[in-house]
């Protein structure tokens, strides 16, 4: 998410740069091709920065090709109608295909069933076409609050699609603080009735201000989630009972050292990872096939490098001693008996450490009985609390230092299960 946002920042940079240049040659105020593909270009990529935040926030590996068409697609036909004429009949049809796109862009993103979608932008779509016709003929006033209505309406599905996506259950905070948010920005919207340069710079500078404020606060976020601190969403029951699906944390960015930007490299540390730690971090895979390919990992750190770890009916020995482990949880009752495999210990060692144990034979029914293994330099033995049901170090390998994240650091949502996280 971070590299996302600050690639997001320094583009808005360079529309911020892009606008400056273009309103200090007044002749190009005059040409309404040049605002309009200036206008256009930049919240098509402003649809595109948000189509891949929702891609981090459901964690899927990429945006694709078709939705981030409909992505830009959605955001450049909103930047062209905001600065069109509105008596234009160009402005009137705009406003329902850019509703349209919105709703295919964001039911695509967020997998919306094919039915609700079409629910979703056809009602959109019949609300867009008023709202062109509105603000086509009608009163400043009127025309204003058409467009207003509008936003507002695809603020209020993107919540709901957003808080039931997934199979969650609906809320009612997300689609109305949204609701509002669209209002807000449709408020600023202002009918014209003719191509003006002054008007067009006016339209232009607004934009700049985005592209400013895109630039500067979300640089800012960037690196504050880079290096400081960052939010995290629990995905699934793998660290049950310590922390629930759906649970929202902060995660402790710098404690383990700042990290030196494509580098793998840490200065200022200011603490070691030490056994117990639950930590975050990123999936240990270069296989950009993997469903888990840039995907955030969390769990508890059992053993460090130089440790031997192994497993004997559940039970967990580091360095020969068995580790009481009061958050571990057993949803199983059986047992599942060693692989054949484990009996081979250099082979067991070298098949773990290059992470290929789960093509093994046997490798996949190494979680009750595991090891020994012998954790490398600058690597760790991670596994979750809820032992049954973990997809961890057993299966997967080492985790190496170079992708650890950040440890994990107060539970904030839901509010009555907040709590230090130790």
């Amino acid at each position: 998410m971070e590299e996302k946002l600050f690639w997001i920042s320094l583009v808005s940079g360079v529309y911020a740069l892009a606008f400056k240049r273009f309103l200090k040659v007044p002749k190009r105020l005059d040409n309404p091709v040049g605002v309009c593909l200036l206008n256009g270009l930049f919240w098509a990529f402003v649809g595109v920065a948000a189509g891949f935040l929702v891609v981090s926030y459901r964690e899927l590996n990429t945006l694709s090709v078709p939705l981030g068409v409909a992505c830009a697609g959605a955001g450049g036909l909103l930047g062209v109608a905001w600065v069109l004429p509105s008596p234009l009949t160009l402005a009137s049809f705009l406003w329902p295909v850019q509703t349209v796109t919105f709703s295919v862009a964001l039911g695509g993103l967020l997998g919306v069933p094919a039915g609700a979608l079409a629910v979703g932008a056809v009602g959109l779509g019949l609300l867009g076409v008023a709202a062109g016709q509105l603000a086509r003929g009608s009163s400043v006033p009127l025309a204003r609050a058409a467009v207003s209505g509008l936003l507002c309406a695809e603020g209020a599905l993107a919540g709901y699609w957003f808080s039931s996506s997934g199979g969650g259950n609906p809320s009612l905070v997300v689609p109305l603080v949204l609701a509002a948010g669209g209002y807000v920005v449709g408020h600023g919207w202002r009918p014209r009735a003719r191509w003006l340069a002054d008007e067009n710079a006016v339209r232009l500078r607004e934009s700049l201000e985005w592209a400013d404020t895109g630039f500067s606060a979300i640089l800012l976020a960037s690196v504050i989630m880079y290096f400081v601190v960052q939010a995290f969403k629990i995905p699934s029951g793998s660290m049950r009972s310590t922390l629930l699906e759906g649970d929202h944390l902060f995660v402790n960015k710098f404690i383990y050292g700042l990290r030196v930007p494509y580098t793998g490299r840490r200065v200022v540390r200011f603490r070691e990872v030490q056994r117990g730690d639950i930590v975050v971090f990123r999936f240990p895979t270069d296989n950009t096939s993997s469903s888990h390919y840039g995907k955030d990992f969390i769990k508890r750190a059992i053993a460090l490098p130089g440790d031997t770890v192994e497993i004997r009916d559940k039970k967990v020995f580091v360095n020969g001693n068995v580790l009481t482990e009061p958050f571990a949880q057993f949803e199983d009752d059986y047992l599942i008996p060693p692989a054949d495999l484990l009996a081979e210990k250099d082979r067991f060692q070298e098949l773990w450490e290059t992470r290929r144990l789960d093509r093994a034979p046997g490798g996949e029914i190494v979680r009750d009985n595991f090891g020994p293994v012998l954790v490398p330099p600058r690597s760790y033995f991670v596994m979750g609390d809820n032992r049954d049901r973990s997809f961890d170090g057993r299966f997967w390998g080492p985790m190496p230092d170079t992708h650890l994240k950040g440890k994990a650091w107060i539970l904030y949502w839901p509010f009555s299960r907040w709590k230090i996280i130790r």
